[in-house]
């Protein structure tokens, strides 16, 4: 049991790990979106739409980490959304000129991130869906 309890904690702490993160880089991108347009090439109000957005995504993550009963659950959606925003964000850079090459630059590192939270959350995913875990 006490083994099953370590497995559910450590997604736990991803998908929290996660949500501090997207909180962090929405407050970023919304607080600073005035400094920020001509460096990423994109207009203040996507800027602040965008962050606006993983703020609300962030926290949902945080506080839903806390149940027990969805956890697993939550952990298989934030895994595929972050796998979404990292191919979303490829497509962007790749197929488009929408963003200044520090804008690209910017969304591959936090893409980066973002494919590092959605491995390891995947990797976590089999241990805390056990049914020992449940």
């Amino acid at each position: 049991m006490h083994e099953s309890k370590s497995h559910t904690n450590r997604l736990r702490s991803l998908i929290r790990a996660n949500g501090v993160f997207s909180i962090t880089s929405g407050l970023i991108l919304a607080v600073g979106s005035p400094l920020l347009d001509m460096w990423l090439g994109v207009d203040v109000p996507w800027l602040l739409a965008i962050g606006v957005a993983l703020v609300g995504y962030g926290l949902s993550l945080y506080s839903s980490a806390g149940r027990d009963e969805t956890l697993v659950r939550l952990g298989r959606f934030a895994t595929v959304a972050d796998i979404g925003w990292v191919l979303g964000a490829a497509a962007l850079i790749s197929l488009t000129d929408a963003l200044t090459p520090g804008g690209e630059i910017a969304l591959a590192a936090v893409s980066a991130v973002v494919l590092g939270f959605a491995v390891l959350q995947a990797r976590a995913l089999p241990a805390a869906s056990a049914p020992a875990a449940q």
